[in-house]
């Protein structure tokens, strides 16, 4: 059985490959929700460890390393894209040749055939250092909040450049007298100044008037 690539506008599938950031999958969806890959690029074996031939093969095609429920998951959301017709995308984990762990993303189109079946054409990227940004990100804000958790007599409270508060730590609600709940999401401005200060302060945080570092924190009884 031979698996070759078709066209599009004119241009071989495999030349389209060579311009696009991530792994080009083609494969068709059979009438009884078998899923067929005929077309894999090269740029396979850098994120899986096997060949597009390897892959062709074994039949498994991008669900390959995937664990038994992850393959569920992504064969249900395609599914699901060909009864609606929409972009499907998805993050999942595998296990490459090497058995190290990867974090993938595919974005697919499909177009719908007749007997039942489906053509899909999808890229799939290495997205596993981004996936290790996102882990230290959470990482440190959770240490973050450990940390001023802890501090008793220190209010510390963070908040974005709309100046409405994402973070307010048990010390915060003990001085200004506002718990977490009720300080979350409203501005910062409005929890810890007087109120006949809060038009000395712009949008984006920055003072006024010259009354900015005279201005007296309430507490509220």
């Amino acid at each position: 059985m031979a698996f070759t690539g078709g066209e599009v506008g004119g241009m071989d599938v495999t030349d389209i490959a060579e311009l696009v950031d991530g792994v080009v999958f083609q494969c068709r969806t059979l009438p009884d929700g078998r899923h067929e890959p005929y077309y894999i690029s090269d740029s396979c074996e850098s994120i899986w460890g096997y060949t597009s031939f390897e892959l062709l093969a074994d039949g498994a095609g991008f669900l390959e390393g995937a664990d038994t429920p992850t393959q569920h998951l992504l064969m249900t959301s395609m599914e699901d894209a060909i009864k609606t017709g929409v972009l499907w995308t998805r993050e999942w984990s595998i296990r490459d040749r090497n058995g190290g762990t990867k974090w993938l993303r595919g974005v697919g189109k499909i177009k719908p055939a007749a007997g039942g079946m489906a053509g899909w054409s999808m890229v799939v990227t290495d997205i596993t250092s981004r996936g290790r940004v996102d882990q230290l990100d959470e990482s440190v804000r959770s240490n973050f909040r450990t940390l001023c958790d802890r501090l008793e007599d220190v209010a510390v409270h963070r908040f974005g450049s709309d100046l409405r508060v994402t973070y307010w730590n048990p010390a915060s609600a003990r001085m200004y007298g506002y718990s977490e709940a009720e300080a979350i999401g409203r501005e910062v401005v409005e929890l810890v100044t007087q109120p006949e200060h809060h038009d000395a302060w712009s949008p984006d945080g920055h003072p006024n008037s010259p009354a900015y570092g005279h201005l007296k924190l309430p507490h509220l009884n």
